[in-house]
């Protein structure tokens, strides 16, 4: 992005991965629709799901308008299709079942779509909750454990 003359600030607890700011997402102190989007890619399940909906509310406060994120999915493919037919656009179909895993912090994770407890309609209710809107969610059929939110004020 910066590349393409995009401001664009980073910020992250670990200094030695060089954000611009060090910081907390769960304690960001920035005016009111200070930025125009605010993204956060793998980082929310790092964090007690207790915390996932302040820190939403805290998002929201500082966009003027979308928030952009991605969450780990802990389903399992059952099946997943890809077919192409000229002059027809691309159809992608998965079949995913929940995992049933009952561990409370797997692999630094605190939680994870389709972890026990922690449906994706769970999920949906909380960005709900946050007074977001979701404009798209989707798994990506060649990226299948991440789900990715888009959402709007």
């Amino acid at each position: 992005l910066r590349n393409n003359n995009v401001e664009v600030v980073t910020m992250d607890m670990n200094p030695e991965l060089h954000p611009d700011l060090i910081g907390d997402i769960r304690n960001i102190n920035f005016k009111e629709n200070f930025f125009d989007i605010v993204a956060g890619f793998e980082i929310l399940e790092h964090l007690p799901y207790e915390d996932f909906l302040s820190v939403l509310k805290n998002m929201k406060k500082i966009t003027s308008k979308y928030i952009f994120i991605s969450v780990p999915n802990h389903e399992k493919t059952l099946l997943r299709v890809s077919t192409k037919i000229p002059f027809i656009k691309e159809k992608n179909i998965q079949i995913r079942v929940p995992s049933f895993s009952n561990k409370v912090f797997w692999q630094e994770h605190y939680w994870e779509i389709g972890m026990r407890g922690y449906s994706l309609k769970k999920i949906k209710n909380t960005i709900g909750d946050s007074g977001l809107k979701i404009i798209k969610d989707y798994v990506p059929i060649d990226c299948p454990w991440t789900h990715y939110f888009l959402m709007e004020k």
